[in-house]
């Protein structure tokens, strides 16, 4: 039985058995050591169905599982943000599973894996990108606006960019921390723009700005940082890979995986 040391997936939206049967056929042929989702398991009341699928499959594997919180993960009818991820970390330990929001390291062969959550950037100068167009068209470019509810922890102007920032400065306090190594990074939202020439939903609406995608602002604050090697993201439902900077940049969805 061959060994995989790490696989990375994104964007199964769980809605049946059947959504994991590629998992699972590799599964039997290989021994997975790390599984990690990047963000979008299930969608809704459907998360905790794919947890159970997941445990059904990596039963008596010791497969350590990753599923690092991505928007569709959040959604809810009434439940905010912050109680979304609270409720997500219980449902996951219950089938001894990793919910990772805040950034965890992975040291895998040479490189460390920085896996984390993070948000969309809508600081990018862009005429399409001012507070009224925020506010009065982003429920028509990004279906998050009706099911994910921003509290009171989140006072700025602009909730997303106060979630965003929070979330940009934990990854880059992780890769601070491992400067001195060779660093990959594993998230949810995409972190250069290159990447959404081909997001389903840029195509979808045409004229939007990619920025509604993607963090680019953080994309390009860690350009700084030369020991990063590969970032793995998720998120606009398409695969391909991409050299910037010396730095391989991977989408990965559902079956497109990465691993290694």
């Amino acid at each position: 039985m061959k060994k995989i040391k790490l696989l990375v997936t994104s964007d199964i939206h769980y809605h049946n058995e059947s959504n994991l049967n590629w998992l699972e056929e590799i599964s039997k042929s290989n021994k997975i050591d790390n599984l990690v989702i990047a963000g979008d398991l299930g969608d809704g009341n459907l998360f905790e169905d794919a947890l159970f699928c997941l445990s059904e499959i990596f039963y008596n594997t010791h497969t350590n599982i990753y599923v690092i919180c991505g928007n569709y993960d959040l959604w809810h009818d009434y439940k905010t943000i912050n109680e979304m991820i609270n409720f997500r970390y219980k449902q996951c330990i219950k089938y001894n599973v990793n919910f990772i929001t805040n950034p965890i390291e992975l040291e895998i062969f040479n490189l460390t894996w920085i896996l984390a959550m993070n948000w969309y950037d809508y600081e990018i100068p862009d005429k399409l990108l001012s507070n009224d167009f925020y506010w009065n068209s982003k429920e028509i470019y990004n279906d998050d606006a009706k099911f994910i509810h921003f509290d009171s922890t989140f006072y700025d102007e602009n909730p997303d960019i106060t979630l965003s920032n929070k979330l940009a400065t934990n990854i880059i306090t992780a890769l601070e921390k491992n400067k001195h190594k060779s660093v990959g990074i594993i998230t949810h939202i995409p972190l250069n723009s290159i990447q959404t020439m081909y997001s389903t939903a840029v195509q979808k609406y045409g004229k939007v700005s990619p920025a509604y995608f993607i963090n680019g602002k953080l994309g390009e604050y860690i350009n700084k940082f030369s020991n990063i090697k590969k970032i793995i993201a998720g998120h606009i439902h398409n695969h391909q890979i991409t050299i910037i900077n010396n730095i391989e940049i991977i989408t990965i969805f559902n079956e497109h995986y990465y691993s290694e």
